[in-house]
């Protein structure tokens, strides 16, 4: 790992895996993109590149919060609170057709509290765009809430100014291989090059 304990916030969407059986919402995102079990997300060392007192924000899919909570206790995280991310629009599911989803957030150390002026309501609302993309709206409120933090978006889609990333998706890797161990039929979805 290149630039050990570097980052105070963590912005995490992770590729989860789903496993029909396990769970009632019936959602299948394999087909769209490569993902990575529960069990590989909590491999990945994000212990090892946050400083002692940081904070996670971390997208769980509904049907998935166990494996949220479970990941990002292994990450080295402790659950405070979370937010709702209103889509706007009714998707899929078998007992709630599911409208919203969940952004985690944990504390590592000293809880990193925000000046109350940059808190955000609990529950934001914006319109369900691009397939799994979340709404810019939510980094910035991140940026407002810690403006001099050293920021990470891990699983990026694309590089935003003032942030690290790590992922192939993104145009480039900031930071270095964060991946632990995982089996050979596992997606590995980091470019691993440091900058």
């Amino acid at each position: 790992v290149t630039g050990e304990g570097l980052y105070s916030v963590v912005y995490a969407n992770p590729p989860w895996q789903y496993d029909q059986n396990a769970t009632d919402e019936g959602m299948v995102s394999d087909s769209k993109y490569p993902t990575m079990s529960t069990e590989y997300l909590c491999a990945l060392q994000i212990d090892r590149i946050t400083k002692p007192d940081a904070i996670l924000f971390l997208w769980v899919p509904a049907p998935l919060i166990p494996d949220g909570l479970q990941v990002l206790n292994a990450w080295g995280f402790k659950y405070v609170t979370h937010a709702v991310w209103d889509k706007e629009v009714i998707g899929m599911g078998n007992t709630f057709k599911m409208q919203h989803e969940d952004l985690l957030v944990g504390r590592k150390g000293a809880y990193l509290t925000p000046q109350a002026e940059h808190r955000p309501a609990s529950v934001i609302r914006e319109k369900w765009g691009e397939y799994n993309g979340k709404p810019e709206v939510f980094m910035e409120y991140i940026e407002r809430m810690y403006p001099t933090a050293v920021k990470v978006e891990l699983f990026a889609m694309q590089h935003r100014a003032g942030w690290a990333v790590w992922n192939n998706q993104a145009d480039t890797c900031k930071i270095g291989n964060i991946v632990n161990t995982g089996s050979a039929n596992e997606v590995d979805t980091g470019s691993h090059n440091a900058a």
